[in-house]
């Protein structure tokens, strides 16, 4: 038996067309599939209840904890849901 590569264990789970090894392009939808996916894998909640949550202001600042890094780590997965704002 051959163990697969790390990046093809972690990335079993994840939708979207692999376009290089570990790396992912999704669609509009996908994208929302794999952020709700996340929100409910770190916080047990939905992703558009951590948006919700995020636009009340419930998680700022985001503490430097390991509960603040799973809210910084949706913050930055943010842009597969919303428009990115410069």
């Amino acid at each position: 038996m051959v163990a697969k590569p790390e990046y093809e264990q972690a990335s079993d789970d994840i939708v979207g067309e692999e376009i290089v090894p570990g790396v992912f392009m999704l669609n509009r939808e996908e994208g929302r599939i794999e952020f709700d996916r996340q929100a409910r894998m770190e916080l047990g909640i939905s992703g558009e209840e951590f948006l919700r949550r995020w636009d009340n202001g419930e998680y700022q600042p985001i503490p430097d904890t390991p509960d603040g890094w799973k809210v910084g780590g949706l913050y930055m997965l943010m842009p597969l849901v919303r428009p990115t704002k410069f």
